[in-house]
């Protein structure tokens, strides 16, 4: 039996010293939240709990350690925090007027853990290895798993997969999401955090909760995912099934085909704005494309009903649709009599044409006029138009133009929506019905978050019949703690800046007649540890100059009235701009 006093709660390995973790880092002695069960809690004398993983406002899932097999698991708490609280021993007492619903969903949630126990031979589901009763509530213990939320794995591969790979990922989870279906589960969460992929590249679902949880308006503090929840669950009275967590899957194999999350289902009440799959990556299958427009029908009703309908579709290659198509030889394409019908037919045509040669000529007459007038006419409205552009041009120059949204070109051009919000120009059905809208969101040093700040095609391209325009959208100017280079010389200080992935526009070095030892950094002008914004913040790395002597300073030129007198700026032999900090007196520190 191994010896639980020296195990970390943060990552359940072996430690020597009771201190911090030399693994993972984690202290016990740092207090925790006291919502969740304190650590080294014995749960069934066998599992011993740690630190909390996460928490969703239903359940909290805890990392622990079976001390029966000697290996960690995780521990899932059946906790609404809305409907109870914690007492100082760890058991739930349920809030007055509760208990109804807290003893309700509860049972729900026993079931859950008890359906998913049986189906634990089926893969893609992490097996329930135990179910224990006590301080009031449920818990289910989980295997533990080393795996990682598939929206992580989308990030680092680019943002989107080709096909091929989407298909090896998702037909087995498919596969087991059927046969969940036919036990009588919907998962309702289906997300990119909740499908989990590990190390060999099988897919995982996690996440399993009561329709409390996933429902808007419902006696807890539900949890949806944007994108990816089905319109009927932002729907108290909405019916769910099988079809809600086809649209789920449906919209996250769409974000892991284009790189693209879909709308919030709502927003697409009024104007569905889904663009196709392979609008956005051309190398998508029809089929395929096809299918997941099914899968992602804003009606449930017009959805695929079942993840059985939905493989089916997926999987039927596209090579078979060629069956169809079976051109005719040019001799056999219609029959005898045909043929000769038309042959009889040319003759009266040309003479026609003869004798109506000048009614033709009247005709094309007619139509060169029309053009001509059409073209006036367009050269009208596009002075109109350029005459309108400067006051909003002028105001675009100097702010974000967010209030007053992009404005509409003549002719069916697109419009700039560059400076924009992402949320008024989906909240606009004059874009939205002209426009689909592919999403691309990517850090920015210039634009706030949430702010388009380039988009494909560009303003005034020609566009018809609703084409795609790619909206970049700023994530925010990165963030990147402030290394520590005190101390350093110049050229390490400026090589570990580099590669913290600072520019050289980022930092500036300063000479200084402070004391210290000289070509070394002295200080810094923004703490160590402290994050700033790459590309946009300067740092200031002050040295102890090496032009100078620290025996007598340089007699500058008195410095303007605006500058601060306290230190002044030469230009040193080498030509370089220095600015002088003069040393400290004694009678100035008193």
């Amino acid at each position: 039996m191994i010896d639980t006093t020296r195990l970390c709660m943060g990552c359940m390995s072996r430690k020597e010293d009771t201190g911090p973790c030399p693994s993972c880092g984690f202290d016990e002695s740092v207090p925790h939240d006291n919502s969740f069960l304190p650590m080294r809690t014995l749960l069934n004398g066998r599992y011993l709990v740690g630190r909390c993983l996460s928490s969703n406002g239903e359940s909290i899932t805890y990392l622990a350690y079976d001390c029966k097999t000697d290996a960690p698991v995780q521990v899932q708490e059946y906790m609404p925090e809305v409907l109870c609280g914690r007492r100082l021993d760890g058991s739930i007492s349920i809030r007055e007027g509760c208990e109804t619903n807290y003893k309700t969903l509860l049972l729900e949630y026993d079931n859950i853990l008890k359906t998913l126990r049986q189906q634990g031979r089926l893969s893609g589901i992490i097996p329930v290895v135990d179910i224990i009763h006590e301080k009031g509530t449920v818990y289910g213990v989980f295997q533990r798993i080393q795996a990682a939320p598939l929206g992580r794995f989308l990030t680092r591969c680019g943002g989107e997969l080709n096909w091929s790979r989407v298909k090896k990922l998702f037909i087995p989870l498919l596969n087991t999401l059927a046969s969940l279906h036919d036990a009588g589960v919907v998962h309702r969460g289906i997300s990119p955090e909740t499908i989990l992929i590990d190390r060999a590249g099988d897919l995982w679902l996690s996440g399993f909760s009561t329709v409390a949880l996933r429902t808007s308006q419902s006696e807890i503090s539900p949890q949806l995912f944007t994108g990816y929840s089905a319109p009927e669950q932002y729907d108290p009275s909405g019916f769910q099934g099988p079809w809600t967590d086809v649209y789920a899957v449906g919209a996250v194999m769409y974000k892991a085909l284009t790189g693209t999350m879909p709308p919030q289902s709502t927003s697409r009440r009024i104007n569905d704005n889904l663009c196709p799959c392979n609008q956005l990556n051309p190398s998508v299958p029809q089929n395929v494309s096809d299918v997941i427009a099914a899968a992602t029908e804003y009606n449930y009703d017009a959805r695929t009903q079942s993840v059985e309908e939905m493989l089916s579709g997926l999987l039927q290659a596209a090579e078979s649709r060629t069956s169809v198509y079976v051109a005719s030889k040019p001799e056999e394409a219609s029959p005898p009599a045909l043929r000769t019908e038309r042959k009889e037919k040319e003759v009266p045509t040309r003479k026609v044409y003869s004798r109506s040669r000048s009614a033709l000529y009247a005709v094309l007459s007619m139509l060169v006029t029309f053009g001509i007038l059409a073209y006036v006419m367009m050269r009208f409205i596009d002075a109109s138009t350029i005459t309108e552009e400067p006051s909003s041009s002028s105001s675009s120059s100097s702010g974000l133009n967010i209030a007053a949204g992009p404005m509409m070109e003549a002719g069916n051009k697109v419009p700039n929506f560059i400076g924009n919000s992402l949320e008024s120009i989906q909240a606009t059905p004059l874009y939205t019905e002209n426009y689909f809208f592919s999403i691309r969101e990517e850090e920015n040093d210039d634009y706030a978050e949430g702010i388009v700040f380039n988009q494909s095609p560009e303003q005034g391209a020609p566009m018809q019949n609703k084409g795609t325009v790619v909206l970049y959208v700023s994530k925010g100017a990165p963030m990147i703690p402030m290394p520590n280079v005190t101390g350093r010389t110049v050229d390490e200080a400026i090589q570990i800046l580099n590669a913290a992935g600072f520019s050289p526009d980022n930092y500036q070095v300063i000479e200084s007649f402070e004391d210290g030892e000289e070509g070394k950094v002295l200080r810094t002008n923004i703490a160590p540890d402290t994050p700033i914004r790459k590309n946009k913040d300067k740092i200031m790395l002050i040295i102890r100059s090496k032009d100078m002597s620290s025996s007598s300073e340089p007699e500058d030129e008195e410095p303007p009235e605006e500058e601060d007198s306290s230190s002044s700026r030469r230009k040193t032999s080498s030509g370089k701009v220095v600015v002088v900090v003069p040393r400290k007196s004694s009678s100035d520190e008193s």
